[in-house]
């Protein structure tokens, strides 16, 4: 389907109609370049910190660090460290992408 979602399931229970709607996406979660240049630079490396990231990929840390909580989100992403302000957080790329995001409910 267009927006990347799995067709309904329509079937006839009885005498009643039942619609299954997905709210999961097809095929997994698409990156920009940006993303993708994220993703690449966590790749070859064991961690990185937001400013390491960020001198990577060509941008500032606050930019860095807003895609990256967007990339945890989507569970593409894996933060490694005690808490949010450890100045040693570190990120690197999710085993299993997907399985760490946020669930919707």
């Amino acid at each position: 389907m267009a927006a990347g979602m799995a067709p309904p399931v329509l079937e006839e229970v009885g005498t009643h109609f039942r619609v299954t709607l997905f709210a999961a996406r097809e095929g997994g979660p698409s990156v920009d370049e940006l993303d993708a240049a994220a993703l690449d630079a966590l790749h070859s490396t064991e961690g990185l910190t937001p400013s390491e990231l960020a001198e990577a990929i060509g941008r500032t840390p606050r930019a860095t660090r807003n895609r990256l909580r967007k990339l945890v989100e989507r569970g593409l992403v894996v933060e490694l460290g005690s808490g949010p302000n450890n100045p040693h957080r570190r990120y690197c790329v999710a085993e299993e992408p997907g399985r760490y995001g946020r669930q919707v409910r």
